[in-house]
């Protein structure tokens, strides 16, 4: 004879919502984890700010030292024949001035390689150092391809001049040549 097996009831149909305890454990650590990231992200984004607002002090007392101040003045006495100087200067010995003087490139050739690298950001560049930034190509690039020829390596500065023109096109609205 044939045994008839029993017939187990259908559950019905699967809930939209979990029920059960366990089945709200995967939902609450799913909440917990969201929560978490949305806390660690902004604890980074407020990180980064502070990391800015750090760096950009720094560069600003930098930028007012007495070493730099010296290079600006001394620039600035140099006025519009700084190619001239730094060829002057440009000597077998090399003269201690020509070292002042290339304070102000190397400043602005660290301030581009941080933006390059993602450490401060071209907007706080702009905000706090374009125009400066745009002024100094204008009076330096010539005394700069002199120094690329002298050394025959033409990248010399070459962050400097990328971050100068980039800032010239950010500020065309502002007329700096």
């Amino acid at each position: 004879m044939y045994k008839v097996s029993p017939v187990t009831p259908s559950p019905g149909p699967v809930p939209f919502w979990p029920q059960t305890a366990t089945d709200w454990a995967p939902v609450v650590t799913l909440a917990i984890l969201l929560v978490a990231l949305l806390i660690a992200s902004r604890q980074l984004y407020q990180t980064v700010r502070t990391r800015h607002a750090s760096m950009l002090g720094d560069l600003s007392r930098r930028w007012d030292e007495p070493l730099l101040v010296e290079a600006r003045e001394l620039a600035a006495k140099h006025g519009d024949q700084l190619r001239e100087w730094i060829e002057y200067y440009w000597t077998p010995t090399v003269s201690p001035e020509l070292f002042i003087l290339l304070r102000i490139p190397n400043f602005v050739e660290d301030l581009a390689v941080l933006e390059n690298r993602g450490a401060i950001s071209f907007r706080i560049l702009k905000e706090s150092f374009g125009g400066a930034i745009v002024l100094m190509w204008n009076r330096w690039e010539s005394a700069i391809q002199f120094i690329r020829d002298e050394e025959g390596y033409d990248p010399v500065y070459a962050n400097f001049e990328g971050l100068a023109k980039r800032m010239r096109k950010a500020l065309k609205e502002y007329g700096l040549p």
